[in-house]
């Protein structure tokens, strides 16, 4: 073996030594610092921090024993900071922590809940354990009092879906979540209690029946879309747009035709370059090509530049005898009627 070679190993060994050590130094110094800030942390919770000093929780301070408060107080506040440092094993133990002192505090209910949905605990059973400890909490001792708590209790129930959509189960299961959150919110409006809230309860209801509709058959959908136009919101452009599209699809030309232009003469802002494709569809297959050219051209104009829309106006084109104008727009559609003939 020659000096030389002998010199580059050993040369070699002493930088890949001198690099692990610099590594170990290096991860000794986030460690050394991460001890710092927690040592500062700690401090401020002790003597600074109150928890009452938080505005943004579900759960009242006030709710909590006043014998266990100074120990909730330093929990939480080390649990905000395990949080912003990514120790999720040390944010987890505090919730736990917190929850052995109050089992009802609803936002570490919440907060559990989430950790066990995150990819990190990843248990989604666990997730919706805790998450319909927490509907409990609210249901039988605030939203019965107080409607303010509608919207958290709303947000739970939507995290119990939103698990049960990822977990996988079946359709029919999750329509029944809708419908016992949309038979809870019916009953609220039922209650004079809540007839000042009328208006609020109302929203939500649309917005769980929209989201339910998506999850049924087309002729469950059109009765949800129909009930929602005819008996809540007469202009909700999301079930109309739905409904339209359902109807189109079902051969009810003359149906979808009806409801856009009822939407389109009286809803602001609801003649887009979809709404115009669409309908320029449904006149070309009505057999009005004149007037489906005229609505697939404002669709194009507006900025729908979609294979549809050149593909029923290159039919459009064809059927009023243009067919250089055809063939240009089946070519920009990509459709297999670029091939036509022109005499």
């Amino acid at each position: 073996m020659s000096k030389k070679f002998i010199i580059l190993k050993y040369s070699s060994l002493i930088i890949i030594f001198m690099l692990l050590n610099f590594h170990s130094l290096f991860a000794l110094d986030e460690e050394a610092e991460y001890l710092i800030r927690l040592e500062e942390r700690q401090k401020y919770c002790s003597e600074d921090y109150s928890i009452n000093m938080e505005t943004d929780l579900i759960y009242p301070a006030q709710y909590i024993n006043p014998s266990v408060l100074d120990d909730i107080s330093m929990l939480y506040c080390m649990a905000i900071f395990y949080e912003n440092e990514g120790r999720l094993n040390n944010l987890m133990q505090n919730y736990r922590e917190i929850l052995s002192l109050d089992p009802n505090f609803i936002d570490i209910l919440i907060a559990v809940g989430d950790l066990y949905q995150n990819s990190y605990f990843n248990d989604k059973d666990m997730a919706i354990v805790y998450y319909e400890r927490a509907l409990d909490v609210l249901d039988n001792n605030f939203l019965i009092n107080d409607i303010s708590y509608l919207e958290p209790y709303i947000n739970v129930y939507e995290k119990i879906i939103s698990v049960n959509k990822e977990l996988g189960v079946d359709n029919d299961v999750i329509v029944n979540q809708y419908d016992e959150l949309v038979n809870k919110l019916d009953n609220m409006l039922k209650n004079p209690q809540y007839e000042n809230a009328a208006q609020l309860i109302n929203d939500y209801e649309l917005e769980l029946m929209l989201d339910k509709a998506e999850l049924v058959g087309r002729n469950e959908a059109i009765e949800i879309y129909e009930e929602i136009l005819l008996d809540i919101d007469p202009k909700n452009k999301e079930a109309i747009e739905e409904l339209a599209n359902i109807y189109y699809d079902l051969g009810m030309l003359n149906e979808a035709k009806n409801l856009l232009e009822y939407a389109g003469n009286n809803i602001d802002g609801f003649k887009t370059g979809d709404f115009y494709l669409l309908l320029g569809e449904i006149y070309f297959n009505l057999g009005d090509y004149e007037y489906a050219l005229e609505l697939l051209n404002q669709a194009i104009y507006m900025g729908n530049s979609s294979a549809d829309a050149y593909y029923y106006r290159g039919r459009a084109y064809y059927e009023l005898g243009a067919c250089e104008k055809a063939r240009e727009d089946f070519e920009r559609a990509n459709s297999d009627w670029a091939d036509v003939k022109c005499n």
